[in-house]
């Protein structure tokens, strides 16, 4: 019983490294609206931040590219072009540390996100390119560490990405996107 309580005690009070960070990624992509259907596509991403113990805040840009399968109206149709969008968060992560080298982050994020839709053809007719900038966005992660050294940190993340459009300023039928995405990233710890 002395073992267990130790353990628990000394789980609680490790203490994590603090200091500037620097984190990229690379992921897939999995747009999801009522307008159109699109392919699973890639992203990537680039955060500066600072961690202080177990908490660590961040300034994240994501860019994620999906190509347009259908559009979807009453009925499906064929269609084609690109989907781009640009994220920048202001995030917060809590980091759960162990007597291991695994991690657990979660995270909570709010900011803005720009939207393209270019080339888009639906049924061979010529759709002009659409786009809306500075949608209020926010995401939800979860995170996978492992530590290979107390500075550098490899990672597995899902991410939810909400972006609200209440304004119709980009399709006069959605009210949200939605992109989840699931990254392999790298953080390192100065």
């Amino acid at each position: 019983m002395r073992h267990i309580f130790a353990s628990v005690l000394a789980t609680s009070l490790w203490a994590a490294p603090s200091g500037l960070y620097v984190e990229g990624g690379l992921g897939a992509t999995f747009l999801s609206d009522t307008t159109y259907s699109n392919d699973t596509g890639y992203n990537g991403s680039l955060a500066l931040g600072y961690q202080l113990d177990k908490v660590r805040i961040e300034l994240e840009a994501i860019e994620s590219k999906s190509e347009i399968t259908s559009y979807i109206n009453t009925l499906s149709y064929s269609a084609s072009g690109d989907t781009t969008i640009q994220n920048k968060f202001l995030n917060l992560y809590y980091t759960a540390y162990n007597q291991t080298k695994l991690t657990s982050s979660f995270g909570i994020g709010i900011g803005v996100s720009d939207i393209e839709l270019k080339d888009v053809k639906v049924i061979d007719s010529q759709l002009d390119d659409n786009s809306a900038t500075d949608l209020l966005s926010y995401q939800l992660s979860y995170a996978i560490g492992y530590m290979a050294s107390p500075n550098l940190t490899y990672s597995l993340k899902y991410r939810y990405i909400g972006i609200e459009d209440e304004k119709d300023e980009f399709i006069d039928s959605i009210d949200e996107l939605n992109n989840q995405t699931l990254t392999i990233g790298v953080r390192y710890l100065f």
